[in-house]
């Protein structure tokens, strides 16, 4: 069985932010497995689907982002999912809005959500589908700013790319489960959006 974890912060004023870019990958898995949404005793919205013949658990914490790991770690041990079987669609603000990037045993990056997984589970081991979100409104020496900036309103442009990056970051993750990490890395770490609305492999 495997499971594939979105993350975000619950609430329709933070539906269109970067930070909710797992949510909004997560929305479109479910919508193409014609999978449904419900509460769950886990503290997150969560649907029970098959990506061919695997099980797979989806699910949005409802915890907010930075106590994610309470709700994945009680899917993790309910369900007895190997660790190695879990995927995390996540923002990453130093990768550049417009790609995505795959990273199995990887660091939280100072990503709050994933910190709080990792301590929870005690591992590292998971998939993470990096979901870029850097942009040219960003500048580099304002880390400050940065948790303001994840939370801001997008611009149309912005929302358009971020869209299709979540399409992407879906079909990532159903090649992970269909094909494993490695060719799911190799065909979509090279994955760039184009201004055009085109992509390249």
């Amino acid at each position: 069985m495997h499971a594939v974890v979105g993350l975000g912060n619950p609430g329709e004023k933070y539906r269109y932010t970067f930070h909710n870019a797992g949510f909004l990958a997560m929305d479109l898995l479910a919508e193409n497995l014609r999978a449904s949404f419900g509460k769950s005793s886990f503290h997150a919205l969560a649907a029970l689907s098959y990506i061919e013949q695997t099980k797979v658990l989806l699910a949005k914490p409802t915890t907010y982002m930075n106590l994610s790991g309470k709700a994945v770690g009680l899917i993790v041990n309910f369900y007895k999912v190997d660790i190695k079987n879990l995927i995390v669609i996540r923002d990453d603000i130093d990768i550049e809005l417009g790609k995505v990037r795959l990273k199995r045993n990887s660091a939280s990056g100072g990503h709050k959500g994933v910190q709080s997984i990792i301590d929870v589970l005690g591992s590292k081991a998971f998939v993470q589908v990096k979901i870029g979100v850097r942009s040219m409104s960003f500048d580099k020496a304002l880390e400050g700013d940065a948790a303001d900036f994840v939370l801001k309103k997008l611009s149309e442009d912005e929302k358009k790319v971020l869209n299709y990056s979540a399409e992407i970051a879906c079909k990532a993750s159903i090649r992970v489960v269909t094909d494993g990490f490695e060719k799911a890395a190799n065909l979509y770490n090279s994955w760039t959006y184009f201004e055009d609305g085109d992509s390249s492999h």
